[in-house]
């Protein structure tokens, strides 16, 4: 009994050790680290660390890393993607104080600032122990002399001084000098204030000197030590206010929900918090320093400028620049500019990128950076504009003229055609509309048979006329018929078969000037028209034709328009295109009048895919509704690698390379741009493999705003330029609960494009058309005004925006951030207490310069 009794203790020992240890298992802590620019952790500080606090623990804590904006930690920290946050004090006062947020978070540790080496650090910074604070420095270039405070307030009244700042959540690098020298009554100039992204950069323009300006800049007092080459061309400004301002070092944050709360806390004290040298070590009085840093900065929660979904076009670029500088050669910067499907609402993204593009320069121009698109997907719509931007056409006045001319050139009248046959049937049907009328008029107005006779020839024949004059004489009515769409449709459905319609009116008026001729005759009394009968012919003509043309169109006709016109108008605006672009940059581009509007596509094709003006990365989606070997995916990716040293797509099966038949590129475009059923659908052959057949429609049936495209190929950052509507059907009748179920349809088919918005940064520019713009509103001065509020929305710093029915102001860009990249670290083994020792004082995670302070 005594060895059963034995036998079951140690049974039970060991069973609830491993419970233990299966329970030790699941100790895994996320951590994320804000960063900028030049830190990568290149001295594995931070790794070394986390190592030791990984293998002080038995079985050892899994930690998982990751590394990124200001942005991005505060977004993961608040959708719980992380457990622990490394945040600047600027991070911390702007993403937690300022957003109401601390009673979420637990304050752990401040790291130390190790202390200051350069000429500009006071004597207390110097000391060599736990530096919990640090400061604002004014500098300037050596020329300047020494600057005062009211020699920078004259170069700001008379427009030249230049300010250089870090980051607009930078403590050291612009909250704290922002106020301070509005304080001292100096606002700093914003059409002169340029954020350079990191303190070394600040330092490296002030370092360069340039006549009739008076650039000044702010950075922590320690900058200089990582790059005391240009402090020969350095001079500090003595501004005593600055140093005044005690800024806190990085702060460690939890959430105070974490499972592990009390474990970490533990871990922390017994592993860090109690070495001689600590690299983080807790204040007696908690976050009191990042709230009085707060307090001094006098930010209230509603500060706008704040917000982490929503920006304007410069929190973009801010946003932007700061990923391209802070990316590695592990994971480098990829921009890509998606431009979603939308019919004429895609007259928007004209607007709206073309001032991209010149914003982009601007950015570059001032902060010597090389941003720049990467990479343009494009499907339906969308597609008609990828390929420009692909040709950087919108990164020119003369390039942006002439897009917008295309655009402006398109007539709905011509794109949409119908086939001979319904264009034939609706003519001759609005002519019986329009003789019913006429016969109605006529009942009324004249009693006998012959004044009603005149009055019917007479109006019928000049109603045609004044018809056929309409049609066959050029004219555009869209500017006289203002922006109201209706009155827009209205006029297109009349236009429909219009000479039909005059013909027929014609053809009525004559026959029944004869009649009225003739009727007076006794003896032919028989050619007068019984009142029966043309009720009868009317009747027969306004009811029937309808039925015949619905019987037409769906038994006879494939698609509501023959395509004809949508190739026309696409041969006649790409061609201007192309022949500018070329001449721009002094290229030669074939012509050939000759050519039929097949030919010309072929040739558009091939010097587009052939002569190397192609400069970004493209890629054209589109769903082949038809195709003879199913192996074939119905979602196709057809893409150009500008580059062909540059990554590859990683489209699989699913993406067809266009130099494999550069003759059929613009079909691509035309299919992927058709909205089937209303254009037919274009067949490509030979492609991926040779025998193969397939008929391209509207990408945006699978991928209406294709991010999985851009994030398959690479992209980190995604600019999306979405026109699809906004607004939804509530399913009042019948007609709006089909709508909305086919809406709901097309959205599950977008589920792949949802799911790859969560994995990189998305901007997006949502169009917010008010009056709204219809997908077939292809009249120039809907258009005009499309490209117009594109523009607007892109450049604004807030638009009225309707929620729930009433009008704010938001800034016009949301951004979504991805998931947080983790890179994992854990111990192979415990280490033994004397093996965890404090850490060395090295560059890298500690130093402020590389964490923005």
């Amino acid at each position: 009994m005594k060895t059963l009794g034995r036998g079951l203790l140690t049974l039970f020992i060991l069973l609830g050790l491993s419970s233990w240890l299966v329970g030790q298992d699941n100790f895994k802590i996320r951590v994320g680290v804000v960063t900028y620019e030049t830190f990568q952790d290149k001295d594995g500080e931070l790794r070394a660390l986390i190592s030791q606090l990984s293998g002080s623990q038995n079985p050892p804590v899994q930690f998982q890393i990751a590394f990124g904006s200001y942005r991005e930690v505060s977004h993961w920290l608040q959708t719980g993607e992380i457990d622990l946050a490394l945040l600047t004090a600027g991070g911390y006062v702007r993403g937690i104080l300022q957003s109401g947020l601390v009673d979420q978070y637990e304050y752990l540790a401040t790291m130390d600032a190790r202390p200051g080496q350069g000429p500009w650090v006071n004597e207390l910074r110097k000391a060599d122990n736990f530096q919990r604070y640090y400061h604002s420095v004014c500098l300037t270039h050596v020329e300047n002399g020494e600057l005062t405070i009211g020699d920078i307030q004259r170069a700001a009244d008379e427009g030249t001084l230049e300010v250089l700042l870090v980051h607009p959540q930078s403590a050291s690098g612009a909250l704290v000098p922002r106020k301070v020298m509005k304080d001292l009554g100096i606002e700093l100039p914003e059409e002169t204030t340029r954020f350079m992204h990191s303190h070394s950069q600040v330092l490296e323009a002030i370092a360069k000197s340039r006549a009739g300006v008076t650039t000044i800049g702010f950075v922590w007092d320690d900058a200089i030590s990582k790059q005391p080459e240009l402090q020969p061309n350095i001079a500090k400004i003595e501004i005593p206010a600055l140093g005044r301002v005690q800024i806190p070092h990085d702060v460690l944050v939890c959430r105070r929900d974490f499972a592990k709360l009390a474990e970490l806390k533990r871990m922390l004290a017994e592993q860090v918090f109690s070495k001689p040298t600590p690299l983080f070590r807790p204040s007696e009085d908690g976050n009191q320093d990042y709230i009085a840093l707060q307090e001094s900065l006098a930010l209230g929660s509603d500060d706008a400028e704040d917000s982490l979904v929503r920006q304007d076009l410069r929190g973009v670029g801010q946003l932007l620049a700061h990923a391209q500088k802070n990316s590695s050669l592990e994971k480098p910067f990829r921009l890509a500019v998606v431009l979603s499907g939308g019919g004429a609402r895609c007259a928007y993204q004209v607007g709206a990128i073309a001032e991209v593009e010149n914003y982009l320069q601007e950015l570059n121009t001032q902060y010597g950076s090389q941003l720049d698109i990467d990479l343009v997907v494009g499907t339906s719509g969308g597609a008609l504009n990828a390929v420009p931007v692909s040709m950087n056409v919108a990164g020119y006045a003369q390039g942006q003229q002439v897009l917008r001319d295309v655009w402006q050139s398109l007539d709905r009248r011509e794109i949409l055609l119908p086939s001979i046959a319904v264009r034939v049937n609706a003519g001759i049907w609005f002519a019986f509309l329009q003789m019913t009328l006429v016969y109605l008029l006529g009942r009324l107005f004249r009693r006998r048979y012959d004044a009603r006779l005149k009055f019917f020839y007479r109006l019928c024949l000049m109603i045609g006329a004044v018809e056929l004059a309409l049609y066959a004489v050029p004219f555009s009515p869209w500017v006289f018929l203002g922006h109201n769409r209706v009155l827009h449709h209205l006029w297109w459905w009349c236009r429909i078969g219009a000479e039909f319609t005059a013909i027929t009116m014609l053809f009525a008026g004559a026959i029944y000037y004869f009649i009225a001729r003739v009727s007076g005759d006794p003896n032919k009394q028989e050619l007068r028209i019984r009142r029966g009968r043309i009720h009868w012919v009317l009747t027969v003509g306004v009811l029937g034709l309808p039925l015949l043309q619905l019987i037409t169109m769906l038994i006879n006709e494939k698609t509501f328009s023959t395509g004809d016109g949508i190739r026309t108008a696409l041969v006649r605006g790409y061609s201007t295109m192309l022949q500018q672009h070329a001449t721009h940059h002094e290229m030669a581009y074939p012509m050939d009048d000759q050519e039929t509007a097949e030919q010309r596509l072929e040739s558009m094709g091939e010097w587009i895919v052939n002569s190397d003006v192609v400069k970004r990365d493209l890629v054209l989606t589109t769903t082949a509704i038809d195709r003879n070997r199913p192996e074939v995916p119905s979602e196709l990716y057809f893409y150009l690698q500008s580059d062909q040293n540059g990554p590859r797509p990683e489209f699989g099966s699913r993406g067809i390379d266009m130099h494999q038949s550069p003759k059929q590129f613009m079909k691509v475009v035309l299919g992927s741009s058709a909205i089937y059923p209303a254009f037919p659908g274009q067949v490509v052959e030979g492609m991926p493999e040779l025998g193969d057949r397939l008929e391209l429609v509207d990408g945006g049936f699978a991928h209406n705003a294709p991010v999985e495209a851009a994030v398959l190929w690479g992209a980190t950052h995604v600019l999306l330029i979405d026109v699809s509507p906004v607004a939804t059907r509530d399913g009042v009748n019948l007609a709006d609960s089909v709508i909305r179920g086919f809406g709901h349809l097309l959205r599950q088919s977008q589920l792949s494009d949802q799911r790859s918005r969560s994995e990189v940064v998305v901007v997006n520019l949502q169009s917010r058309f008010e009056p709204p713009l219809g997908i077939i509103d292809f009249s120039s001065n809907l258009i005009k005004r499309g490209i117009d509020i594109g523009a607007q929305d892109a450049v604004a710093r807030v638009r009225k925006e309707r929620h729930n029915g009433v009008l704010i102001d938001l800034p016009p860009f949301t951004v979504s951030y991805g998931r947080p990249d983790f890179v994992e670290v854990v111990s192979k083994a415990r280490m033994e207490d004397s093996a965890v020792s404090g850490v060395t004082d090295e560059a890298g995670l500690s130093q402020p310069e590389s964490s923005n302070p």
